[in-house]
């Protein structure tokens, strides 16, 4: 982290000298407002309805636009395009070559860092021979840009015949990133314990490889899932966090094996589909139970959430799907049977503050002013020669309020650094 200042107090007591100060870095919280809303059954917006067959939400940044998935009212499924600023029906996407003999043709969408768009069909057993109802072969399509024909990237079973039954569901979730050959796309299963992550060689036709993740919680419900930093992803799915916490895995694409690096129980982490934002370590998640959306900030610390939770609509979402897609100064939420929200998504740098250190008899009290969506991390060095500070304790979420934190401290000196982020 940078570090943009540092405040000093220092006092002498008991033969010890206390010395306090803190590290403000270019740390941010984040809070979000309404700016528009497209509800279920609004008129002229036919496919945004009540009868669970919008499930996809994606940012093109590439055009600035929306791109949402239905296949109500249209026979075959459609990929609408609406202008972010207001919602506006600006088109649609072509739909020339996507195979409409399935259930769900269309479910999921996401897009390329290159504006690059890719969709997928759900199918709930790929290895099955016979393309009946909601079985058969996954189906992932690309289109070059809003105006192209979509061309089939990948068509077959990405389990390799896993024995598994749940290994063989794809299309409740897709996540993608990169762009050109570098473009990534991974996709999970409803209760199984394996992602699927899909490369290419020419940027154009992609190759499944399986990733194992026993430690993945399974359960017979849909999950959500996107990229992290680096070689991360999340995924969740609608039970309370107990039984089916948020989960951060990291994964290796030589060995195959995705490993978990934290489960995330409380109960703050209630909802199911989410969507992340690398560049500012955001993540959004939905509770389709309770039609709220949550913001939380990813930080060495933990999970903040940032701001206040904020309502979707009443509509009960039986299937709990949905989506959340991010651009630079806005958050998309679709929340199935309830429409599609926008929000503004505004920052506030962390305010440079100053710590005071109070002393009483074999006791130091370092208190300092918090600002909300902030985690404040207290840290103590024996001796400023010393190569690394360590954590007093734990971290503590700001509400704006002043924090204080005591320590006993013995003869000698003892230094306080209070890390924000």
């Amino acid at each position: 982290m940078k570090t943009q200042s540092f405040g000093f107090a220092a006092l002498l007591f008991a033969g010890a000298l206390v010395l306090g100060f803190c590290n403000n870095t270019k740390a941010q919280s984040y809070e979000l407002s309404p700016v528009w809303s497209i509800p279920a059954e609004t008129p002229g917006y036919d496919w945004i309805f009540t009868n669970s067959t919008q499930r996809g939400l994606a940012y093109n940044a590439a055009t600035g636009n929306l791109l949402t998935t239905s296949r109500y009212p249209a026979t075959n499924a459609a990929v609408y395009i609406h202008a972010s600023s207001d919602g506006t029906h600006l088109g649609n996407l072509s739909t020339v070559n996507v195979f409409a003999d399935i259930n769900f043709p269309l479910n999921m969408i996401a897009v390329a860092d290159d504006g690059v768009i890719y969709a997928c069909n759900l199918t709930i057993d790929s290895a099955h021979a016979d393309i009946i109802g909601n079985t058969g072969p996954f189906r992932l399509y690309r289109w070059a840009n809003e105006s192209a024909e979509p061309t089939v990237a990948y068509v077959g079973d990405p389990s390799d015949e896993d024995e598994i039954l749940n290994h063989r569901r794809f299309g409740d979730s897709l996540s993608v990133r990169g762009s050109g050959v570098d473009t990534e796309i991974l996709v999970g299963t409803r209760a199984g314990r394996i992602v699927i992550r899909f490369t290419t060689a020419d940027g154009t036709n992609f190759a499944p490889q399986k990733i194992s993740a026993p430690d993945l919680t399974a359960v017979n419900n849909t999950m959500t899932i996107a990229f992290g930093s680096g070689n991360t992803f999340w995924i969740k799915s609608q039970i309370n966090a107990t039984l089916r916490p948020l989960q951060h895995f990291s994964f290796d694409p030589v060995t195959t094996n995705a490993i978990l690096i934290q489960n995330y129980t409380n109960a703050v982490f209630v909802g199911g589909p989410l969507g992340f934002d690398a560049a500012r370590n955001l993540l959004g998640l939905i509770d389709t139970i309770g039609h709220e959306l949550r913001l939380f900030k990813v930080t060495e610390s933990g999970l903040i959430q940032q701001g206040t939770t904020h309502s979707l609509g009443i509509n009960r979402n039986g299937n709990s799907t949905g989506a959340v897609a991010f651009s630079n100064n806005r958050v998309f939420v679709l929340d199935t049977d309830n429409g599609i929200t926008a929000f503004n998504l505004t920052s506030t740098p962390l305010v440079p503050f100053s710590t005071s250190v109070s002393a009483q008899t074999g006791e130091v009290t370092v208190s300092w002013q918090s600002q909300a969506g902030i985690a404040y991390q207290v840290q103590y060095k024996d001796d400023l020669a010393q190569s690394s500070w360590m954590n007093f304790g734990e971290a503590t979420n700001g509400t704006g309020a002043t924090i204080s934190i005591s320590d006993p401290v013995g003869i000698g000196a003892k230094f306080y650094q209070i890390r924000a982020e």
